[in-house]
């Protein structure tokens, strides 16, 4: 496993154009993504802590799910991405919500027997169109949600389409005639989800997209390991995409892709402990259905 740099390293190997540092936020400044949990302010998890297992949830925990699982070990995760290159842009939800997307695209593609190149959703169409459609603030944050019913109204085209700049719908008005010429993805269906046993089970279909919080000590101080923040800091700002889970040392974690390039973290990845809703990571997660051929 290559493992990840901590944020000073980071600010030392990642600059964008204009020389500034790509990397999230400054210390005590912005939020990381402007994930703002607008209309679902009832899943916060420190006024609506996760309820506990049921004894049949906990048996099945114990018991029935598998010890470990990670789509990414199968071969079904796509490539990472930096959200903030060329410039800052608070699209995590973005680029959570679509990581699990082509992921599940992939996994129902070899379902169906499908070969050929993976798929990788339009970040920059959706950051071009859906804001002024109100299908959330673009670049200035939104919610997972905002991108599937985007997807399930309008669908999306790969990437090819339109190549990620960071910037949204106020600087880039159009896609140039292409969105309508392009195949285009949409959700079937999408839900949510909360809670240990209903993201164990749900898993198992795919990756998913969760909400968590953004403690300076995971933004800042995290290069490798299991994270277990001590702080009780439940203020979610961000999105990221949980791919698995495992057990290591008699700790048990889930197996999360973050959206700050690969120089941070685990390759760009992180795990964090399992089962005590740590940094709020099992109180607001959501799944897609995509449509395909």
């Amino acid at each position: 496993m290559k493992l990840g740099l901590t944020a000073i390293a980071v600010a030392a190997a990642m600059f964008w154009a204009d020389g500034t540092v790509a990397f999230p936020a400054q210390k005590g400044g912005a939020s990381c993504c402007k994930r703002t949990m607008n209309g679902r302010e009832h899943l916060h998890p420190a006024r609506h802590p996760v309820d506990a297992p049921t004894d049949n949830e906990r048996h099945e925990i114990d018991n029935v799910f598998p010890r470990a699982f990670d789509w990414c070990e199968q071969g079904f995760c796509g490539p990472s991405w930096n959200q903030h290159i060329p410039q800052y842009c608070g699209s995590c939800f973005l680029h959570g919500a679509l990581s699990s997307a082509q992921d599940r695209i992939k996994i129902l593609h070899k379902k169906k027997g499908f070969t050929g190149a993976d798929v990788t959703l339009g970040r920059q169409s959706f950051l071009n169109c859906a804001p002024g459609h109100n299908y959330s603030a673009g670049c200035n944050g939104g919610e997972a949600i905002d991108v599937w019913r985007f997807m399930q109204d309008y669908g999306l085209p790969d990437e090819t389409c339109l190549p990620y700049n960071a910037t949204d719908h106020t600087k880039y008005n159009s896609t140039n005639g292409t969105f309508e010429k392009m195949i285009r993805y949409r959700a079937k269906s999408f839900g949510a989800v909360r809670g240990e046993h209903a993201m164990l089970k749900e898993l198992q279909r795919g990756p998913i997209t969760c909400g968590i919080a953004c403690s300076d000590g995971f933004t800042y101080n995290y290069s490798a390991g299991i994270f277990h923040d001590t702080t009780n800091f439940m203020d979610i700002d961000h999105d990221v995409e949980v791919v698995g889970w495992g057990e290591q040392d008699g700790v048990k974690f889930w197996h999360v892709r973050n959206s700050w390039g690969s120089y941070w973290g685990e390759n760009g990845f992180f795990r964090i402990v399992r089962g005590i809703n740590n940094l709020g990571i099992e109180a607001d997660c959501t799944f897609v259905d995509p449509e395909i051929g």
